[in-house]
């Protein structure tokens, strides 16, 4: 269906294009955006990008509907919306008040239309390029008020700036404290982020055409790679090494992703890194065992939206220990608040965000950022099984909007210019053939 459309789509209109430049650009600067509360209203400042984000698509979508456009559905936005509905039956089910329907059933429509969007408007090559291209800018200004941050020792409020180390005995006086930049969650939103989108600048600079172009996507790389490291965020951190070595390999040579490898390891035996990935207690056994005890106890409607915390005193103590935070697994995060069929929605619906691995992979030549944002993708979602970041609105809506646009790269496609020349543009060759002819 995606190659058909590629190939046969009729020209975007002036007015559709911007109406889907601003929902790309709109969910890019997301993840960038504080997370300040708005008192009185329930929402917080990042909550608007999103919100305006699916008005301008569903104004652009319907631009192309009256034009006669097909408009095709991807199961994973039929996924998510059973999601939905699984979420507002569980609010009902656990009596929650209405205000609770805002952190289930709303947010999960908010992501299924998103999916949606993106899946149709990433039909347009240049506005999938230019979401890309976007989000890495807007991470890499994060990264750099981030590092900013950090040199200057500035802790803001709603994880602004850094977050202090006095958690973390083996690094706390060695360091001022762990990157959380503009994302109002803690450091491991961060780190999250960033590891997501050092593959991809990765890609970028293998795929410079000349070397201008190159060194400055060197240096976003640089600055991603630093930010990543002072995020401390463990699981992150490999994942985002890993994609990159992968993508050297395979763009490169095996011997120089195997430098990049060992470098990684050096610095992290020879660093305060070696601490923090070895010295500090992992709670994640605690955590899991917890959130399976809740699925076990309620599992068809689980606790209900947004309640973890309230429920967690009855299930704290487990055989591991004492929990005493979310269940840091997305999956598990789902089951345990929605009901064990959300849990196994949302494990099927990842799978298929990612099923454009082989088109990713024959991509690595040709266009080397897209195969690059498959891994970061695929490192996110690994990463996702250690903390709960598909319920963090400000990076699941990323996740899902960039897995959905770049799934609609075609190997045909990439022959192609990125810029369609507009219907009313003659072809040089044309002219050249008129003004012969004139002569």
């Amino acid at each position: 269906m995606s190659r058909l459309i590629d190939a046969g789509a009729p020209p975007t209109s002036p007015t559709s294009s911007r109406l889907g430049a601003a929902f790309f650009i709109l969910l890019a600067l997301t993840p960038n955006i504080p997370y300040i509360k708005l008192p009185g209203i329930g929402l917080a400042l990042n909550d608007f990008p999103p919100i305006l984000a699916v008005i301008c698509g569903m104004l652009a979508v319907a631009a192309r509907y009256r034009r006669g456009e097909t408009l095709p559905v991807t199961p994973v936005a039929l996924l998510t919306g059973q999601i939905a509905l699984i979420a507002a039956a569980s609010a009902v089910a656990n009596g929650l008040v209405p205000n609770d329907f805002l952190a289930g059933p709303t947010r999960w429509i908010e992501t299924t239309l998103i999916i949606g969007l993106a899946f149709i408007l990433g039909t347009d090559r240049e506005l999938r390029s230019m979401f890309l291209r976007v989000a890495v800018v807007a991470a890499a200004v994060n990264a750099l008020f981030g590092l900013g941050a950090w040199i200057v020792r500035w802790e803001g409020p709603y994880y602004l700036g850094i977050q202090n180390f006095e958690r973390y005995q083996v690094l706390y006086g060695v360091f001022p404290g762990r990157i959380t930049g503009t994302l109002g969650i803690p450091s491991n939103g961060s780190g999250a982020l960033f590891a997501l989108m050092l593959p991809i600048a990765a890609g970028y600079a293998l795929g410079a055409k000349d070397r201008a172009s190159r060194w400055r996507w060197l240096a976003v790389t640089a600055l991603f790679a630093v930010a990543l490291v002072l995020t401390f965020s463990r699981v992150p951190l490999v994942l985002g090494v890993v994609s990159v070595v992968v993508l050297l390999a395979i763009r490169l040579k095996p011997s120089v992703a195997l430098t990049a490898a060992v470098a990684f390891v050096v610095i992290v035996l020879a660093s305060p890194l070696r601490d923090r990935f070895a010295g500090d207690d992992n709670d994640r056994l605690r955590l899991w065992a917890t959130a399976v005890n809740m699925t076990r106890d309620n599992l068809f409607f689980g606790v209900g939206p947004d309640q973890y915390f309230d429920a967690l005193p009855e299930y704290a103590v487990t055989r591991f220990g004492v929990a005493n935070n979310t269940a840091h697994n997305s999956v598990l995060e789902a089951a345990a608040t929605l009901g064990i069929f959300a849990g196994i929605l949302l494990t099927v619906a990842i799978i298929c965000s990612l099923a454009w691995l082989p088109t990713a992979a024959r991509l690595s030549r040709s266009r080397p950022e897209v195969f690059a944002a498959w891994l970061g993708l695929f490192g996110f979602v690994i990463a996702s099984f250690t903390i709960n970041y598909f319920f963090w609105p400000q990076l699941g809506i990323l996740y899902w909007a960039l897995a959905m646009a770049l799934s609609r790269w075609t190997p045909s496609a990439v022959t192609e210019p990125d810029r369609v020349a507009a219907p009313t543009e003659v072809p040089v060759e044309v002219r050249r053939g008129l003004t012969a002819s004139r002569r």
